[in-house]
């Protein structure tokens, strides 16, 4: 049996890594960059918010082709979504927790069909309550591990 274990990077910005990895690329994972890096781009001088949710924006889009690609393509492999979003140093609007939330609404169908669990990886106390907002506006319909 031939295993794949080598990452394919889906997408790469400076805030997020997209990218899938394990035998068959069935662990999805959605990777904050460390705070080191996110802070080059941390004052408006350098980056203003607007392009910054430019890159949120990127993430989101990326995040549901990718999905919307496995459900049109009927892929019957079942996934495991891997999430360590520790810290991100955009100010993102209320609106954009609508935005995530009506994307896992969309994506419910391959959800059910294809994910078996998710896994959260979350230290940052901020994080939690990211989480916690977003968990407050989405119910999940397949298993979420916060780790």
């Amino acid at each position: 049996m031939n295993v794949k274990s080598d990452k394919k990077i889906i997408l790469d910005n400076i805030y997020f890594t997209f990218y899938i990895d394990g035998e068959n690329y069935t662990n999805v994972h959605l990777d904050s960059k460390p705070k080191e890096i996110q802070e080059i781009y941390c004052t408006t001088e350098i980056l203003s918010n607007e392009k910054k949710l430019e890159f949120v924006d990127q993430v989101i889009e990326y995040f549901y082709n990718f999905w919307k690609l496995i459900e049109t393509t009927g892929d019957t492999k079942q996934y495991y979504l891997y999430f360590n979003i520790n810290l991100i140093l955009i100010n993102m609007p209320v609106n954009y927790y609508i935005k995530i939330k009506n994307l896992l609404e969309s994506l419910k169908n391959v959800i059910s069909t294809n994910i078996i669990e998710s896994y959260f990886k979350v230290d940052n106390k901020l994080t939690k309550c990211i989480f916690d907002i977003i968990l407050t506006f989405y119910t999940p319909i397949k298993p979420i591990h916060i780790i």
